[in-house]
């Protein structure tokens, strides 16, 4: 198995994992929570919990490559057997 594969079971693994999961969900409910709360002239705090939200996604979005760039290496491999 090649390191990318491995990286994407980890990385699989570790989306699947409930309390990763609802790490996920609790996080992006403070954040949530801090925008709604915040004051509709206070910019510095609404611009804070944007760029929180677009980091929380990005951090979500980079395990989920690491996942299919193994699923890819994986394919792969399972292609180069048959030529």
């Amino acid at each position: 198995m090649t390191t990318e594969e491995q990286r994407g079971d980890h990385a699989k693994t570790l989306l699947e994992d409930y309390m990763i999961d609802e790490a996920f969900e609790a996080i992006r409910g403070e954040i949530l929570s801090a925008w709604e709360h915040s004051d509709s002239s206070d910019v510095s705090a609404r611009e804070t919990a944007y760029i929180s939200l677009k980091l929380l996604s990005r951090l979500r979005i980079y395990f989920e490559n690491v996942v299919t760039t193994g699923e890819f290496k994986k394919a792969e491999k399972g292609e180069a057997r048959y030529n």
